[in-house]
């Protein structure tokens, strides 16, 4: 909020700041690779298995249709419009792990389920790109 305000009131970082925390934003990917690496395993069970095709078989088809629904019902740019399709079919969120791990207890589900949401992403994301560019 306090970011946006100041965006809107034209206020510029100076460019030491950016320079001084670049190795602090460089670490955030480095350290969220590591801890999906940390969570992936192969689903332990058949009802762990059946859990992460559920979560594909809401995930894949919902995405699709809300980035197609972005596409064609928004009124901005196309630039605008293609960027909120492609976060439509984004992989699940790292902090989805952290949460899982709260309140199931089972972290590497959830780890494995966001490696796999990153693969079908990777697809369907440059698919539509592709498809729309």
């Amino acid at each position: 909020m306090i970011m946006v305000a100041l965006l809107v009131a034209g206020v510029r970082m100076p460019s030491w700041i950016a320079v001084a925390s670049a190795p602090f934003s460089d670490a955030n990917a480095f350290c969220s690779m590591i801890m999906v690496g940390m969570l992936t395993e192969l689903p332990a069970s058949t009802r762990d298995s059946k859990a992460v095709a559920q979560v594909l078989a809401w995930r894949i088809p919902c995405g699709i249709l809300l980035a197609a629904a972005a596409w064609f019902l928004l009124p901005f740019d196309a630039v605008i419009r293609e960027a909120v399709a492609l976060c439509c079919l984004a992989p699940t969120a790292i902090f989805a792990t952290m949460f899982t791990d709260k309140v199931l207890r089972n972290a590497t589900l959830a780890g494995f389920t966001l490696s796999v949401t990153a693969v079908t992403s990777l697809v369907t994301m440059t698919g539509f790109h592709l498809l729309v560019s």
